[in-house]
């Protein structure tokens, strides 16, 4: 503000002889006393340079950096303004709070040199959140443009290959690909079912089939004349993979607060195609898939996915904003895709599958657009369950959207088929680490784990049973038991929250229960991101993640019985 106020009295009326004055600076007053000539080459310079600059990227990454510090500013000095006056704030109010608010000065240096801040001051009122107030500003609200998106896809193929249902047996995998309504079908044995996306995402087609492979053998498939390797490994051995939530990249439904700043759109599809490109057993997203109502967010990121990538199993849960994309049901709107295109972009073998095996393998039971109340829109909970097996691993997902007392036979099931499968370790996986935003009362990921862990079945896992979930935006370790790490999170991955991002690893190789972080950075430490990131990349690439364990952080690392 004040850098404006300054800005305006040096120019009113003050010129030499380029033009008028941007600031009494020494290169200024020089530049009055240059000759013209000399002074027209100093302008063409800088305009060479400024052209340069902008066009030397796609997109404008300085920018990117005003969003985590517009929202640390706007939390430290909004709290001080409320205290002295409410209703409609205006700049000078956030001056005369700077002036108060001596500890922190950077954040006020910042405001003052920020002048797009000048329109905002009509947006803010008493209760609203330092991030409401980022974005109405233009620093939290900045997309990747077009521009920025893959010319072309990294994969000839939309791949998606899941583990089929574990009760219907370990040598089962559903491969699926995703296409285009406007593209001519792919033509394939391989699939049973070949639709467009119904109720939402309605612009692309699914087609789908089970394949019987051998565990420990990787299995050659061609669809549409391109040819992939599936591999699932030998059951009862050690597995290992990547999980995460939350990712976010773009703001055009919910502000993504460090999606930009973190540089999530180039950074996360390269770390996870760098962990692929050495075999790696599967990778997980526990919900809030790229905060996208309608599929065009998903799709360019997927673009960035390789074909070795998109072979790796896959495996995925609901979060609320993949039910509801303002993140609770009371915001709810028609158009809204109740997790429908979720169910068809990332096709897996779940209950429903199992259930309607001769008909389709998922419940469209429920069409949204036919139901009045929110509730009632939600799809059946059986295209929610799944559990299956990778190696010596039991894996099993769940939605926190429904009533625990509908969930908990289909959960009393799981953990039954958990007592015949003998994994060494089980995991549950879901979304929510609280009975928030659309979560019913006792199915967050942790009140889950208490309830599952006395079931016959998973008691007896005792403290090989884990689980891992999102929704809060951090990667940590939430719960300890005994001293062994239970509960993890892995949801820094862009949205505002604790700011950190990484990669977390799951590994039952050598009898040992891996769980590690590989930090990429912080949003405290934005000078560190790059060198982070090239560092974990080349190393995925080079020597795969299993032997990159000393760029890590260890979360976890528990000895498991050895096998008979």
């Amino acid at each position: 503000l004040l850098h404006t106020r300054q800005h305006k009295a040096q120019t009113a009326g003050t010129t030499t002889g380029c033009g008028k004055s941007r600031g009494f600076t020494l290169a200024g007053l020089l530049v009055v006393f240059v000759v013209p000539s000399i002074c027209s080459i100093m302008l063409l310079l800088t305009v060479v340079a400024v052209v340069a600059a902008t066009t030397a990227s796609a997109v404008p990454a300085a920018e990117f950096r005003h969003c985590s510090t517009c929202v640390k500013a706007m939390t430290t000095l909004l709290p001080t303004v409320a205290s002295t006056r409410s209703g409609t704030v205006s700049l000078a109010d956030i001056e005369a709070a700077c002036r108060i608010e001596h500890s922190n000065a950077e954040a006020c240096a910042w405001v003052r040199s920020y002048p797009r801040l000048e329109t905002t001051a009509s947006f803010y009122h008493g209760g609203n959140s330092p991030q409401s107030v980022c974005s109405a500003a233009g620093a939290c609200d900045l997309e990747v443009p077009p521009s920025a998106h893959p010319k072309a896809p990294a994969s000839p193929l939309d791949l998606r290959i899941t583990r089929g249902f574990g009760p219907d047996g370990y040598n089962k995998v559903r491969v699926s690909v995703i296409s285009d309504t406007a593209d001519p079908e792919v033509s394939s044995s391989i699939f049973q079912y070949s639709e467009p996306f119904r109720y939402r995402w309605t612009n692309k087609r699914l087609q789908s089939g089970l394949v019987t492979v051998t565990p420990g053998t990787p299995k050659t498939l061609s669809i549409g004349g391109v040819q992939f390797n599936v591999s699932v490994p030998v059951q009862d051995k050690g597995s290992h993979g990547i999980i995460i939530a939350d990712p976010c990249y773009n703001s055009k439904w919910i502000p993504c607060t460090f999606g930009m700043e973190l540089g999530i759109f180039e950074r996360l599809p390269a770390l996870i195609n760098a962990a692929c490109s050495h075999p790696l057993d599967y990778w997980m997203v526990l919900g809030d898939n790229f905060y996208d109502r309608t599929g065009e967010i998903t799709q360019p990121f997927f673009d960035k996915l390789t074909l070795q990538t998109k072979s790796t199993l896959f495996a995925t849960t609901p979060g609320n904003h993949d039910y509801w994309v303002a993140g609770v049901p009371g915001s709810a709107k028609q158009e809204d895709q109740y997790s429908n295109g979720l169910l068809q972009y990332y096709p897996q073998d779940t209950l429903a599958s199992h259930l309607n095996r001769n008909k389709s393998f998922i419940d469209f039971s429920v069409d949204p657009d036919k139901e009045t109340t929110v509730d009632a829109r939600l799809p059946s909970i059986e295209n929610t369950i799944w559990y299956n097996m990778i190696g010596n691993v039991a894996f099993i997902g769940f939605s926190g959207a429904y009533e625990y007392h509908d969930a908990k036979p289909l959960l009393t099931d799981a953990c039954a088929w958990v007592d015949k499968a003998k994994p060494t370790v089980a995991v549950f996986v879901g979304h929510w680490n609280s009975a928030s935003s659309g979560c019913s009362d006792e199915m967050d990921v942790p009140a889950v784990y208490r309830e599952m862990k006395s079931m016959p079945g998973c008691a007896a896992m005792g403290d090989r049973l884990k689980y891992v979930m999102g929704h809060t935006h951090c990667n940590e370790v939430t719960q300890t038991v005994d001293g062994l790490a239970t509960g993890f999170m892995v949801a820094g991955q862009g949205m505002i929250g604790c700011g950190n991002f990484g990669i977390p690893y799951v590994s039952t190789k050598n009898n040992r229960l891996l769980v590690s972080y590989f930090s990429v950075g912080t949003i405290t430490t934005p000078l560190k991101l790059q060198k982070n990131f090239e560092s974990l990349r080349d190393c995925f690439s080079t020597a795969g993640i299993a032997n990159c364990q000393h760029l890590a952080t260890i979360w976890l690392n528990q000895t498991l019985p050895s096998l008979p």
